[in-house]
C-alpha cells in the first residue's frame, strides 16, 4: 500500500521495518516537530542527505559533518518533543550513498576518526540530543536491504533485542 503523504526515504523505511515484522503508523500531524512513525515501543524518524544541502551553521571545515549534525539534531529535538520522558526506542533511518559508519559516529564522538581521541573536532552532537538517538540504521541507497546500523548503548535488552531483528 502506498501512502501518498510519504516521501520516497519514508516509504523504504516503512516497507524496510514491515519486511522485518514490525508495524509502523505514521504520526498524523501537521507539525514538523514529530517524528515520522511510531508504534508501541518505538519512534522511527527518517532522513537524507545527498551531499548537496547545508543544514548546519556550524563552524567546521567539512560540510558532510554539518549536514550530518543538523540532520541528528533535528531528529533528537523531534524525539524529545515528542517523547520526552523517552520510553520508546527513538530511531533514526538515515539514507545516503555518501556517509560512512565513521562519518555518523564522529558526529556522536566528537572525533574527526572515531577511536583516535587526539583528532578532535570543533564541536560534535550535544549529550543532550545523542542521548535521544538510540540507534541509527544508515541506508546506503533507497533498495538496501540492510542497513548499518550505528547504536547508542542503552543497556536496555529491549532495545538491543530489536536491534538484532532490524541486523538481520
Amino acid at each position: 500500500m502506498v501512502d501518498r503523504n510519504l516521501d520516497k526515504f519514508e516509504e523504504r523505511t516503512r516497507g524496510y521495518f514491515e519486511e522485518k515484522g514490525i508495524h509502523l503508523k505514521r504520526i498524523n500531524c501537521d507539525s514538523k516537530k514529530t517524528p515520522d512513525f511510531e508504534n508501541s515501543y518505538c519512534l522511527v524518524e527518517t532522513k537524507h542527505y545527498d551531499g548537496k544541502e547545508k543544514i548546519s551553521d556550524t563552524i567546521e571545515f567539512d560540510p558532510t559533518f554539518n549536514a550530518i549534525l543538523g540532520h541528528c539534531e533535528k531528529a533528537a529535538k523531534q524525539f524529545e518533543t515528542y517523547d520526552p520522558s523517552h520510553k520508546k526506542i527513538h530511531l533514526l533511518a538515515f539514507f545516503s550513498s555518501e556517509l560512512e559508519k565513521e562519518d555518523i559516529l564522529s558526529v556522536f564522538t566528537g572525533c574527526l576518526i572515531p577511536g583516535i581521541q587526539n583528532i578532535r573536532l570543533k564541536s560534535r552532537l550535544s549529550l543532550r540530543y545523542s542521548e535521544q538517538i538510540d540507534a541509527i540504521l544508515l541506508f546506503r541507497t533507497i533498495n538496501s536491504s540492510k542497513p548499518i546500523i550505528y547504536s547508542r548503548d542503552r543497556g536496555h535488552k529491549f532495545v538491543q533485542e530489536h536491534l538484532h531483528i532490524l541486523s538481520s
